[in-house]
């Protein structure tokens, strides 16, 4: 029961505390790690932001080389003729919105062209709109009067015998064509600019 005047007991306890004290001491982090572990993170936050910040000047790269290129073939095309021209007749649905609002209904469609255009007083879209519901029988003439406003407005070259042809002898199956693409031809310098305001604001946020 006794070792060299010290009771069992007493060295069973002193064996236990050591335990104890070995135990916690490997459990605490001694400063060295602690500092080690911030320096980590530290690190890890750095290289996350120069991650974004590398992928957000690719991202910038691309938007600014698919801006040089769109731009170099507009000066290409522009080079190539001098003109603008209308976009493909045979493309109704390249703009679904367009499209709808004609077949759903057709005078207020036109008559927004025609306002979108912007010219005399008596081309405005209440103007416009009463002309088409009260001479149903004008429409033709109508139609290609249109089409040559808005060849005149984007400076495109004038067409009379193509127009005449599309909007007089083929108005039932061309003249819907037609009338798409001219409202498409309208709205893109409002689409444009709208583009451009979102883009505009966008990269004000940091999104773009």
């Amino acid at each position: 029961l006794e070792q060299c005047g010290i009771r069992s007991w007493d060295i069973l306890l002193a064996q236990k505390k050591m335990e104890h004290d070995r135990t916690i001491g490997t459990n605490e982090d001694p400063e060295g790690e602690k500092e080690k572990k911030k320096n980590k993170k530290k690190r890890r936050r750095a290289e996350a932001k120069a991650e974004a910040h590398t992928a957000r000047q690719r991202e910038e790269e691309k938007l600014r080389k698919a801006k040089l290129e769109i731009l170099a073939n507009m000066e290409q095309q522009a080079m190539s003729d001098g003109r603008a021209h209308l976009d493909g007749l045979c493309h109704p649905c390249e703009d679904p919105d367009v499209c709808l609002t004609l077949m759903l209904c057709p005078c207020c469609r036109i008559a927004d062209t025609w306002h979108a255009l912007g010219g005399p007083h008596w081309t405005t879209y209440w103007q416009v709109l009463f002309a088409y519901l009260l001479c149903p029988f004008c429409w033709p003439c109508l139609n290609f009067y249109g089409r040559f406003f808005v060849r005149k407005t984007f400076e495109i070259e004038l067409k009379p015998h193509r127009d005449v042809l599309i909007h007089c002898c083929c108005c039932c199956c061309c003249s819907p064509c037609a009338l798409c693409q001219e409202a498409r031809q309208a709205e893109a310098p409002i689409l444009y600019y709208t583009c451009m305001q979102k883009h505009k604001e966008m990269h004000e946020l940091g999104l773009a």
